[in-house]
């Protein structure tokens, strides 16, 4: 069984997946005739991520350096669905929660990177 989600080769916990989407970009109008037309048209995943509580000096640090390193990020596992993709966290989504002194809880969103239909 291959773990839920790796991040530049490591595993990472997660608690639940908060919401999985996968928004479409584009200009979407109508042409004089009253036909839908479209430009460009890209979508890329936007998952959100809850791991569960995580000591601070074993996991949770490790975790948060990769988190705030530089992007693409290769990602796998089960909640990618595909073999490995890029991905790249969106600024200001990465939240700590410290539950105890020694433990906390990180909540993060990543984004794919340059995925086109």
């Amino acid at each position: 069984m291959s773990p839920m989600l790796t991040i530049d080769g490591t595993d990472v916990r997660i608690a639940r997946p908060t919401s999985y989407d996968v928004p479409a970009f584009g200009d979407f109008g109508r042409a004089f005739s009253g036909k839908l037309r479209s430009d460009l048209r890209a979508d890329h995943r936007v998952i959100r991520v809850e791991t569960p509580e995580l000591d601070n000096a074993t996991e949770a640090e490790p975790l948060l350096a990769i988190l705030r390193g530089a992007p693409p990020l290769t990602c796998s596992g089960d909640l990618i669905g595909s073999p490995s993709a890029d991905f790249h966290v969106t600024p200001g989504s990465i939240r700590v929660t410290p539950i105890t002194a020694t433990d906390s809880i990180i909540s993060f969103e990543l984004q794919e990177t340059d995925a086109m239909p």
